[in-house]
């Protein structure tokens, strides 16, 4: 089962519960706003996870949610808890888009079809005192297309809270301006590649032949299979970079020795 084998993958010891895969119209109990309010105050003590906390689905002929957390995150619950409340958000906001969409659909004598949600997170990189996490969304809400997201987390273990990039760095500024050169030079490497064509002489008025500010994606390591980080990988979703057509883009940075200086070594691993 499933469950079983998130439960022997744990250090912490996750709880044995039943699987709530499948397609009935079904999903586990909502975490209401006292209990949330609740596991905020008590957060930095630890407590048992449960493995269905880790997933919420939900299946009907309108929508098709689905959620997942890995199974790291439990032993952060702050950290769970905040992910699974915007994922709370997230479905009630699809409900609500899909009863309006399948509404326009019934109006204008179209065939039904559902709206989805796709999101999963991931490990992206874990230290002693990290834990850095990225998601990919897959989302359709009845346009043309679906389209896709990433997100990040990086989450300070000695803290237990939230960090934003440029915490990451001991001079954000000049790592930043390292990083971007990098990063923009392998950017334009790719669109060339994928376009066929060189950049314009007039780059500067091309919205898509500018580089997204670095500061403003969503920036992970990347520790591939061992724990030692290899790389910055920027994720940017269509629309971002380039047109949709183009599809992401994921461009790495590599960490060579001389960049790994620019990271507070108190977030790496050895």
């Amino acid at each position: 089962m499933r469950v079983g084998m998130i439960a022997a993958a744990l250090a912490v010891g996750l709880s044995a519960c039943g699987d709530n895969g499948g397609t009935a119209e079904t999903e586990e109990p909502v975490l209401d706003n006292a209990t949330f309010k609740t596991r905020q105050a008590a957060a930095d003590e630890p407590r048992q996870v449960l493995a269905e906390e880790l997933f919420i689905r939900e299946r009907s002929p309108t929508l098709q949610f689905s959620w997942h957390a890995p199974p790291e995150i439990a032993a952060h619950p702050r950290l769970l808890d905040r992910l699974r409340a915007d994922a709370r958000d997230s479905l009630a906001e699809m409900r609500e888009n899909a009863r309006e969409f399948a509404q326009r659909l019934v109006e204008t004598g179209q065939d039904p079809r559902p709206l989805y949600f796709d999101q999963e997170w991931s490990l992206a990189y874990s230290s002693p005192t990290l834990l850095n996490l990225s998601a990919a969304t897959e989302r359709y809400d009845g346009g043309a297309h679906p389209n896709r997201y990433f997100d990040g987390v990086l989450w300070d273990r000695t803290e237990n809270r939230a960090i934003e990039l440029p915490a990451l760095f001991v001079n954000w500024p000049t790592a930043r301006e390292e990083l971007e050169t990098v990063y923009c030079r392998e950017l334009d490497d790719m669109r060339r590649e994928r376009r066929g064509q060189e950049i314009p002489d007039d780059a500067d008025d091309e919205p898509f032949w500018q580089c997204p500010p670095l500061g403003e994606q969503t920036v992970v390591l990347d520790s591939g299979a061992g724990m030692r980080a290899l790389n910055l990988k920027v994720l940017l979703p269509p629309y971002v970079a380039g047109p949709y057509a183009e599809g992401s883009y994921e461009i790495d940075i590599p960490l060579t020795e001389e960049r790994r200086q620019l990271l507070k070594s108190a977030y790496l691993a050895n």
